[in-house]
């Protein structure tokens, strides 16, 4: 095999497929990546773990046809560490690959071809097209909800349903706080998702693509996988089996405590305030008329108070919260002012976009 194209290009090539490799495992084999000549001008990157594949589609000139399996942590970072300019890689015996960019040589010890998992792409399924900056933000504002949890499998990964209309809803949990997204993808999609659970990192590469694509992606259901399509990449990832629970039922619907308050100012306040809550990161968020004040206090670290303006004409309350876990979630939000939704100091708190009735935040207070 050889082959040579732009460095940038190759850049981007390794930069979308190998975060598919497996970092930690028993099988080395995973750890690689798998380039392979596609005719006389493209070449294809593949990584697996054997649940989420991808594959990246390379611009080069192939001067001899064939495929390397090289380590994707090394190869990331040489590829990585190489000046613009273009770059050419050639198989060797034993299974090495040696790189040339300028007066750069650089020789990978790689591993047999045929030891490489065998990939197909998965076949027989319509992909729809879908705008992705919507598919984008939807996956932004629940991916972090997620539980990392090996026991309860079922909470590990985003779950999605389709809802009335063109609507697809997107929800993640791991028992402490959910998220749920409402919105429609702004494309021909006509699949019918129906609590379908996307792993962890399958949703994490997905983001780290779309990041980088185009106006409009694909994406698609076929059997166990969940497909996303893009003019550069082509991954799939299995889907988590079991059910998602229940999720409706945990939407708050009788909090009458109505707080309305700047989004960016309450962000600022609680992430300075958790610098000064020690390990655990709660603060306490207590709310009065017309005003609301965070305040952390912890013996090793320190205490810290802040009050700001808010609308707010309830009783006075004294929430204890995770900062951490509200500011991730309005940091995904747009709008200038937050509503926040409370019954009580112990039960779950209800937090929205001022004039964004798609996404619904829900987190519980910490007993203390």
């Amino acid at each position: 095999m050889q082959f040579t194209m732009k460095t940038d290009e190759l850049r981007k090539g390794v930069r979308l497929a190998s975060g598919a490799a497996e970092r930690k495992t028993t099988a080395p084999v995973l750890q690689n990546v798998h380039l392979a000549t596609s005719g006389k001008d493209s070449v294809e990157i593949t990584a697996t773990d054997l649940t989420l594949t991808t594959t990246a589609r390379l611009t080069g000139t192939v001067a001899k046809s064939g495929g390397v399996v090289i380590n994707a942590k090394k190869f990331s970072e040489i590829v990585g560490s190489l000046p613009d300019g273009e770059v050419t890689l050639e198989g060797l015996e034993n299974n090495s690959v040696l790189i040339r960019c300028g007066k750069i040589e650089c020789k990978l010890v790689g591993m047999k071809e045929d030891e490489f998992p065998r990939t197909t792409k998965p076949t027989g399924t319509r992909l729809f097209k879908v705008k992705r900056a919507n598919l984008e933000k939807m996956i932004s504002r629940t991916i972090f909800a997620v539980a990392n949890d090996e026991v309860r499998r079922n909470l590990s990964g985003v779950c999605i349903d389709t809802v009335e209309g063109d609507k697809v809803r997107m929800v993640a949990t791991d028992g402490h706080r959910l998220s749920m997204v409402e919105a429609e993808l702004g494309g021909d999609v006509d699949v019918n998702f129906s609590g379908v659970i996307v792993p962890k990192k399958g949703i994490t590469e997905f983001k780290r693509i779309l990041a980088e694509a185009g106006e409009e992606v694909e994406i698609g259901l076929l059997q166990n996988q969940i497909i996303l399509s893009t003019s550069d990449v082509f991954t799939s990832t299995k889907l988590i089996e079991g059910r998602f629970p229940d999720y409706m039922q945990y939407i708050p619907k009788d909090n009458d405590k109505i707080l309305i308050i700047d989004r960016a100012g309450f962000i600022g306040s609680l992430r300075r305030m958790k610098i000064l809550s020690g390990n655990n990161n709660v603060v306490r968020i207590k709310l009065k008329k017309g005003s609301l004040t965070v305040t952390s206090d912890d013996p090793l670290s320190g205490e810290g108070r802040e009050e700001m303006d808010a609308s707010y004409d309830g009783p006075a309350l004294d929430v204890a919260l995770n900062a951490g876990f509200l500011a991730e979630a309005l940091g995904t939000m747009d709008s200038e002012k937050v509503r926040m939704e409370l019954q009580d100091e112990l039960s779950a708190i209800k937090v929205v976009p001022e004039g964004d009735s798609g996404y619904v935040y829900i987190v519980m207070p910490v007993r203390q």
